[in-house]
């Protein structure tokens, strides 16, 4: 999104020239994508049982609804496992889960995006398998220049039963699940009828990002209109997101 907002050009003398937003609307930015991408993930709906929001606005009394984040929609209707010890039975056990769930049992491709934790748990389980199974050299050991030696391997994908992961960090599951391991096992495979994503983001038009200034002294004479003798500047917008085969996915969980 930020792309969206630096101007990169190139002068005549086809000299790159980037022209960068004032640190102001570049700190405005940052934390309207943080508030607005956590949400998305892990926000829960303020609506109560009768259909009104629970939340508004201190200063106009609007009303503010928030949906549910693709966490508590997953959380909803897929599986979960919670483990004491994450192990390579534990991965293919969620790999056996998914299948069941999934249009075929195999060709898919899910991604499980981890925290931290479950993170480098998986890169230690998938290690010791890999050293206990035929592998080609370049797990041992890679050659380089000078003589020196590379060793160990990171691993990004799994594939088991003829179904694949893609394996994803994502240190904002370390702020959600503090002290836990977790790993979210998503079906992203197409909808088979229409072609629809699994997962979409929605937004009214012209609205997922809007910022209004009201002005203070130092930009011209004009009548300050502020409770104080200042500007500010203020990031909205919409966004919701919906998860449509929830069922589908898989949550590992450590104990």
């Amino acid at each position: 999104m930020e792309d969206q907002f630096i101007t990169i050009a190139k002068d005549g003398d086809k000299n790159g020239v980037t022209y960068k937003m004032n640190s102001m609307d570049k700190d405005l930015l940052d934390t309207f994508m943080l508030a607005s991408n956590n949400a998305n993930m892990f926000g829960k709906s303020n609506v109560d049982k009768n259909g009104r929001p629970t939340i508004f606005d201190p200063e106009d009394g609007q009303p503010i609804i928030t949906g549910d984040g693709i966490l508590p929609q997953l959380e909803r209707f897929a599986g979960k496992h919670i483990f004491t010890k994450f192990t390579i039975s534990t991965l293919k056990l969620a790999l056996k889960e998914m299948a069941d769930r999934a249009s075929s049992p195999q060709g898919n491709t899910w991604v499980f995006v981890m925290n931290t934790e479950m993170y480098h748990d998986a890169q230690e389980v998938l290690d010791k398998w890999a050293a206990a199974h035929i592998a080609d050299g370049a797990y041992l050991y890679s050659k380089e220049s000078n003589g020196m030696i590379k060793l160990g391997a990171t691993y990004v994908s799994y594939e088991w039963a003829g179904n694949s992961i893609i394996i994803h960090v994502d240190k904002s599951l370390d702020v959600e699940f503090p002290g836990r391991k977790v790993a979210l096992c998503m079906d992203l495979t197409p909808d088979g009828k229409r072609g629809d994503a699994a997962i979409k983001m929605f937004t009214f038009k012209g609205k997922q990002y809007v910022q209004s200034v009201l002005h203070g002294p130092g930009t011209g004479s004009h009548v300050v209109s502020t409770p104080v003798a200042g500007g500010k500047k203020i990031a909205h917008g919409y966004s919701g997101v919906a998860v449509f085969c929830p069922y589908k996915s898989f949550i590992l969980m450590s104990a």
